[in-house]
C-alpha cells in the first residue's frame, strides 16, 4: 500500500501575490520602517514588528514557490521571531520542511499552526500527511477525521483517510472514506474505489 500516493492539498498561501504587487509592499514596508520613531510602550513597536514578520513572510513564500525551502525557512524563521502568532508562517514553513522530508520538524510547524488556530483545516490535513509519511498512521487518522470534522465536504481528508486505512489493512474503513471521497466528486477515489472496492 506504501506504493499508493497520499494526496496532498499543498498550498502555500491563501493570497496570490504578483511580483510587482511584492515589489510594492516591500517598498511600503520599507517606509514604514524609515519613519519610526521608538518610544516605550509605543504601539508603534508592535506594529512595525508585525509588518516586518510580514515582509519576511512574504520573502519566504517567494522562496518557496521557487522551491528554494532552505530560504523560505529562514525567512520564516525571521518571521516567527517577530510574530510567533501567525498560524500561517508556522503552516507554511511546515510545508518547507515537508518538502525538504524533514517530516518531524513539519508536523511540529503544523501542531503549532494548529494550537494558534485549532479550525485550521489544512493544518491538520498536512499534518495527517505528514503523520503518514512517518509511519504514524493512527495519528494520520485522527488528523484526518478532525480536517473533515471542521469541512465534512472537502473530499481531500477522505481520500487522505481512505489511503491511510488501506496501510492499516482497515478495508472496510477505506472504502467507506473512498465513497464518501467519490460522492463528493474527487476523480482519485473514484478509481481507488474501482480498484479496491467494488
Amino acid at each position: 500500500m506504501r506504493s499508493l500516493l497520499i494526496l496532498s492539498l499543498i498550498v502555500f498561501c491563501s493570497i496570490s501575490l504578483r511580483a510587482q504587487n511584492v515589489d510594492s509592499i516591500k517598498k511600503v514596508i520599507s517606509g514604514v520602517y524609515d519613519s519610526i520613531e521608538v518610544h516605550d510602550g509605543d504601539s508603534t513597536i508592535y506594529v512595525a514588528r508585525i509588518e516586518l514578520s510580514n515582509k519576511h513572510f512574504i520573502d519566504g513564500l517567494n522562496k518557496a514557490n521557487a522551491k528554494d525551502y532552505q530560504g523560505a525557512i529562514s525567512e520564516f524563521d525571521r518571521a516567527v521571531s517577530l510574530n510567533n502568532m501567525n498560524h500561517e508562517i508556522y503552516f507554511n514553513r511546515g510545508l518547507a520542511y515537508f518538502f525538504m522530508n524533514i517530516h518531524k520538524m513539519a508536523v511540529n510547524d503544523f501542531t503549532r499552526s494548529i494550537e494558534i488556530d485549532p479550525k485550521y483545516y489544512l493544518a491538520y490535513l498536512q499534518r495527517g500527511v505528514a503523520n503518514y509519511q512517518l509511519n504514524e498512521f493512527e495519528k494520520a487518522v485522527n488528523d484526518f477525521n478532525k480536517a473533515i470534522e471542521i469541512y465534512p465536504k472537502k473530499p481531500a481528508a477522505y481520500l487522505n483517510l481512505a489511503t491511510t486505512y488501506m496501510s492499516l489493512k482497515k478495508m472496510e474503513e477505506a472504502c467507506k472514506s473512498l465513497e464518501k471521497a467519490k460522492d463528493l466528486g474527487d476523480s482519485n477515489a473514484i478509481l481507488l474505489y474501482k480498484e479496491y472496492c467494488e
